[in-house]
């Protein structure tokens, strides 16, 4: 699913990954999923899923690849269906009840960028979740986030990242070349996807538990550099 403005005539398109990158959604969402997994199949597993596992074994995947994943590490068959039962109006509600941090000075970072570049979100959350986290988001200032990206919001629907389907739909309805883009990815699963599209990718670790490790991977998936704050974005480009 997109929703996207007429091609610009500029000489970049910036391609923002949005969980993590932009906000920390997934201080919030990926405990969620942790509990349902433990409370659904605690008397089938040895151990139980970490927080600290979720984010060296899984990060990045979603939906029917992360069940597919837990199923094969923990050699249980793990049902997307139950897995995932009511979890956007649970999200939604966690949202409203702790509200969702925004990366620190994306907005003014993003505002500088789309002076002279095209800036568009492509993900894989429904949009529905973009667009709560942005009317939770702590500062308030979701808002301002949403209208950096006008129209241009893209997201990966049933082909999610690390296939590069979401950028290439990106690309093609923004008319523009992938020499002609850079990408931020706070994952390996989704700089897999960028740099599978051909786009120059930087990685976010400014949400990550383990900054080092993050960046190392990040790093070894193809990323040209990392950064942990979005002033030094700027530089960058």
């Amino acid at each position: 699913m997109s929703f996207h403005k007429k091609s610009l005539n500029c000489v970049l398109w910036v391609l923002l990954d949005f969980d993590n990158s932009l906000m920390g959604t997934e201080r919030i969402t990926i405990p969620l999923l942790i509990n349902r997994f433990n409370e659904l199949y605690k008397d089938k597993i040895s151990f139980l899923l970490t927080n600290e596992c979720f984010e060296a074994q899984f990060k990045g995947k979603t939906r029917e690849s992360l069940c597919n994943h837990l199923s094969n590490y923990f050699k249980i068959r793990v049902d997307y269906d139950v897995l995932y039962h009511e979890r956007e109006q649970n999200i939604t509600k966690s949202f409203q009840e702790h509200f969702v941090e925004m990366a620190l000075h994306v907005i003014e970072t993003l505002t500088v960028v789309r002076q002279k570049c095209g800036v568009a979100l492509v993900t894989n959350s429904p949009l529905q979740r973009v667009f709560s986290a942005m009317r939770w988001a702590d500062n308030r200032r979701g808002g301002e986030l949403a209208k950096i990206f006008e129209t241009s919001f893209f997201e990966s629907g049933t082909s999610p990242k690390p296939l590069p389907n979401v950028y290439l739909l990106a690309m093609n309805q923004l008319r523009v070349l992938p020499e002609n883009c850079v990408a931020v990815e706070d994952s390996v699963s989704g700089a897999t996807a960028s740099i599978c599209a051909g786009i120059k990718t930087f990685g976010y670790t400014g949400f990550c538990y383990n900054r080092s490790c993050s960046e190392e991977q990040l790093k070894a998936a193809g990323v040209a550099q990392c950064f942990d704050d979005w002033r030094q974005f700027l530089n960058l480009i």
